[in-house]
């Protein structure tokens, strides 16, 4: 079984803290005995200079030098020997890539002053080693920084470290509590939306109160749902900023340990005391002319070694802008996005000519791709995540890794609209899992299940059924009938039936789902809207208008409960409404709903994402019906541009709402006779179609 070694190195001031920190290595070696790993400490109290002796520190420097992790922590002094200890440490770090050395000190109680020793330590660590040392208020920020770097060691990628309400947890266990966190308690946009949660949960209460005497009272239940809707999309937006946040600490937990300029230094320093905006505006400024100094490095490359390391600190700083940025309440949406964008775009630059490390510029494509992919920058997302597979394989082979890597290639593709290329790339995920994870595992599954997604748009059916089938089958033994990944199979299953026009076999599995969802899950969760939503979906097609529009309420009352009114399931529920009303004739309703749903999309993923695109061209068709040729073709051009940026020409979708222009443009040269051309459209219909 693999091993995880961990010393530790303090002083007895810190008794407690090394108390809490073996609990917390006891709680993470269960974690991580089932993957096979186990994580071993070793200790060492540095008491003082007296204390030494020369066998047993000899002893303890063989311990230092097997570890694969060293943690020094620091109160008021620094003890030589603990000193002397992170050095060696670090020493072996550079010399063999182990052990990771970290430095931790914690703050200081009211009465308690640093010792001329730690105070040296610490100027040297940053001046002579680019070290940057975390801070920690108790036992859980040390336990957060500690968690968070022991992933980055074994190279998880995934964020198994998440926040559930005030808890955050690591694979489900409790490992601290956001308010004992300064990067949270001190953070004003964390303080605010916490208050604001706090004063609208009374609200919520004391009008209730009211309503129990006063049961008929329509005004008090408008206030009640009002307030209802402000909580929810206000708790929805809460956790979002927790989440983006630990993604900024896990960030920079990467960097220490590593050699960091100063601006990176005051960035991290800003952050850790909750001023995200200051820290962004630091990184900033710090990588402003990143262009330029990459210019002067190809120029004189021979003799460019200083301007080589400075240019890899440029790239440490782009990434954390970038995550940074992100966070930044002060900005809109759009501006977070551009801005984050340009900063990865600058850092992979940068990274292509300064032979940036393998181990380095892996990291950064990953998180590259997840950032395109997540803002719907499908087209290069794919080529990021085209060189990123080719790099990691060069560097380490083929592992779980490679195979999700593969596994969102074909996502892309299958976003892009190319269901060929997507299949070739699920097909290749799914061999390395079935070799890495075995036949009989989730994951494995999974790939079945993505490769069924695209035979179903592929129209191969068949097929379709038969991966589906097959997930289900290994869903249903590993993980049982009442699961929710059980119930997703089920779910993918009765789309395809749906596809071929076996409604009452599609009702029958997307209900299936939906029992699993309700026990499980229960009735207020967004995986149960989801299935409400996809019964709805079924109704509307066979024309059964009210059953559609009950199920349709239901998920979208889920939703609004949730997930709150300003999110972008809740925009779909209110673009499924608008269909069903356009289908029913009544286009003052269908056109509110579809804006309400265009609002909400522009609000959560910005102006330019194919969900924005799709509610234009549902707006489109509502002016069509109408016999409003020319709101139509606004509404369809806004639709079309957005789909042919980020989808390209191909896709299904931007081929569509072209049809739908070229039917308008029928439309109103019938009606009004060959008319000119608008000057801000010029070359507009050549551009189309080629006239």
């Amino acid at each position: 079984m693999k091993e995880i070694k961990v010393f530790l190195a303090s002083s007895e001031e810190l008794k407690y803290d090394r108390l809490a920190f073996s609990d917390l290595i006891r709680k993470l070696d269960n974690i991580y005995e089932k993957r096979g790993i186990r994580i071993k400490l070793f200790q060492w109290e540095d008491f003082d200079a007296a204390y030494n002796d020369k066998r047993k520190q000899d002893e303890y420097n063989e311990y230092i030098k097997q570890s694969d992790l060293f943690l020094a922590l620091f109160r008021t002094k620094a003890g030589q020997f603990t000193v002397e200890e992170f050095e060696l440490a670090r020493n072996e770090h550079r010399e063999k890539g182990l052990p990771k050395p970290h430095v931790y000190c914690r703050d200081l109680e009211q009465g308690e002053t640093e010792d001329k020793t730690l105070t040296e330590f610490k100027q040297r660590l940053f001046a002579e080693m680019g070290h940057f040392f975390a801070r920690y208020k108790n036992e859980d920020g040390l336990n957060l920084h500690f968690v968070m770097q022991l992933q980055l060691f074994e190279n998880s990628q995934s964020e198994q470290v998440e926040t559930d309400g005030n808890l955050i947890t690591f694979c489900g266990e409790p490992i601290a509590k956001t308010d004992n966190i300064d990067f949270f308690a001190k953070n004003k946009d964390f303080i605010r939306m916490r208050e604001d949660l706090k004063d609208l949960n009374e609200d919520i209460r004391d009008l209730r109160l009211r309503q129990a005497s006063a049961p008929e009272d329509e005004n008090l239940k408008n206030r009640i749902q009002e307030k209802q809707n402000k909580r929810n999309a206000l708790q929805e937006e809460f956790e979002h900023y927790r989440k983006q946040i630990l993604r900024i600490e896990r960030q920079i937990i990467e960097l220490q340990g590593q050699e960091i300029n100063e601006a990176i230094k005051r960035a991290m320093e800003a952050f850790a005391e909750g001023e995200v905006n200051k820290a962004d505006i630091i990184l900033s400024e710090a990588t402003q002319g990143v262009a330029q100094r990459r210019e002067e490095y190809i120029e004189h490359k021979k003799t460019g070694e200083q301007m080589r390391k400075n240019l890899l600190a440029d790239i440490d700083a782009l990434l954390l802008k970038a995550e940074t940025v992100l966070s930044n309440t002060e900005k809109t949406i759009e501006e977070r996005i551009s801005e984050a964008f340009e900063a990865y775009r600058e850092a992979d630059k940068t990274a292509k000519e300064i032979d940036c490390p393998a181990e380095k510029y892996i990291e950064l494509l990953f998180k590259y791709g997840i950032f395109l992919a997540t803002y719907s920058y499908y087209k290069e997302a794919l080529e990021v995540d085209l060189r990123f597979v080719q790099l990691s394989e060069e560097t380490n082979g083929q592992n779980e890794t490679t195979a999700d890597a593969y596994n969102n290639i074909g996502n892309v593709y299958h976003k892009l609209g190319d269901y060929d290329k997507a299949l070739e790339y699920h097909n290749k995920a799914l061999e390395i899992k079935k070799d890495v994870l075995g036949e009989d595992h989730p994951n494995t599954a999974h790939s079945y299940n993505n490769i069924g997604n695209v035979y179903g748009n592929l129209g191969d059916y068949d097929k379709a059924l038969e991966y589906h089938f097959k997930g289900l089958e290994i869903k249903k033994d590993v993980l049982g009938e009442n699961h929710c990944d059980t119930a997703g199979s089920y779910n993918n299953i009765g789309l395809v039936y749906y596809r071929l026009r076996d409604y009452d076999k599609a009702l029958e599995y997307q209900n299936k789902a939906l029992e699993i969802k309700k026990d499980v899950l229960g009735e207020n969760h967004r995986d149960t809207a989801t299935s409400y939503n996809n019964i709805g979906v079924v109704y509307d097609y066979l024309g059964d208008y009210d059953k559609a529009l009950e199920y349709y309420n239901k998920a979208l009352e889920i939703r609004k409960e949730v997930l709150g009114e300003n999110h972008y399931e809740t925009a779909t529920s209110y673009g499924n409404l608008g269909i069903v009303y356009k289908n029913l004739g009544n286009y003052d309703k269908a056109l509110g709903y579809h804006n309400k749903a265009l609002e909400i999309t522009k609000d959560v993923l910005g102006g330019k994402h194919p969900n924005t695109a799709m509610s234009y061209n549902n707006i489109g068709n509502v002016y069509r019906n109408l016999g409003d040729y020319d709101k139509a073709l606004e509404y369809f051009i806004k639709a079309w541009e957005i789909f042919e940026e980020r989808l390209g020409e191909s896709h299904p979708y931007t081929k569509q709402v072209l049809q739908n222009i070229a039917i308008i443009k029928q439309k109103l040269e019938e009606s009004q006779g060959k008319r000119e051309e608008p000057k801000k459209k010029k070359g507009f219909w050549s551009k189309l179609f080629g006239e």
